[in-house]
């Protein structure tokens, strides 16, 4: 059996199994375009070198890439390598995927379900469940957890925060800290287009 016909059964299965759920075009409307899907190793992106991987390039100094201006990281990532950018062999992490195509993004977000695995940030959860825990007690909020706690906290918070007149009280605050951010740093602000991006 191939791999294609491998894969094909494994999301037909998958399909089966969580029918009652989701719909299968909902869930994997592209199992029959799976006989053009290419190999996740096919992803382009830095080629890794051994022992270090990718992430000399990283590193001050001797790093090809700058991580404190991650849009100019993404600029150079989609100028490079295109729509779709895989970062591995990072020592200790998992490969970071880049997807530059909104189509491709809103597919991905509609397939996860009601609740999304979205590894947080390890700083940020060590802040909010040790350091201030007595500030965020148990809510650690939709940035800091995934799955089943932050279906439970979304659905608290969803309603409130995106009813119009929650909006509207934000608008003016918003617009005079972003009009100030952007005045006091207007000779540093980094624009895609003076690198040629063509987003």
């Amino acid at each position: 059996m191939s791999k294609i016909n491998q894969a094909t059964q494994v999301a037909k299965t998958i399909i089966r199994k969580r029918s009652q759920i989701v719909s299968a075009p909902t869930l994997c409307p592209h199992v029959e375009n799976l006989s053009e899907a290419k190999p996740y190793s096919e992803i382009p992106g830095p080629r890794p070198i051994p022992v270090l991987g990718n992430t000399w390039r990283l590193l001050p100094i001797i790093g090809q890439y700058d991580v404190s201006d991650v849009a100019k990281l993404s600029a150079l990532f989609y100028k490079e390598y295109g729509k779709i950018v895989k970062l591995s062999g990072l020592v200790g992490r998992p490969d970071l995927l880049f997807v530059y195509d909104a189509n491709e993004i809103e597919k991905i977000y509609r397939q996860e379900g009601p609740t999304p695995f979205r590894p947080s940030m390890p700083c940020l959860v060590r802040y909010k469940s040790m350091v201030r825990k007595e500030f965020f007690g148990e809510l650690a909020g939709v940035v800091g957890v995934h799955g089943e706690p932050w279906r439970k906290f979304r659905s608290k918070v969803q309603k409130p925060i995106l009813q119009v007149q929650t909006v509207r009280k934000y608008i003016e605050p918003i617009e005079i800290v972003t009009h100030d951010f952007i005045k006091s740093g207007s000779e540093d602000v980094y624009f895609y287009q003076n690198d040629g991006y063509e987003g």
